[in-house]
């Protein structure tokens, strides 16, 4: 067994003892995307501030 997949081996071992990690940080990151995407679209349709001159400038 080559060094490089014993380490891959061993770091997969570790990380599934904490697979709640994974779930929480996989929530937390499509929360932040979601929100995101919604300021992009925004951005795009130039509604993010009130004023036409304001959201010309943010795009």
């Amino acid at each position: 067994m080559s060094i490089g997949r014993k380490g891959a081996g061993d770091h997969d071992f570790r990380c599934a003892a904490h697979w709640w990690w994974e779930v929480l940080t996989a929530v937390v990151f499509a929360g932040m995307f979601t929100q995101l995407a919604f300021i992009g679209h925004d951005a795009g349709h130039r509604q993010i501030f009130r004023t036409r001159r304001a959201s010309a400038a943010s795009v």
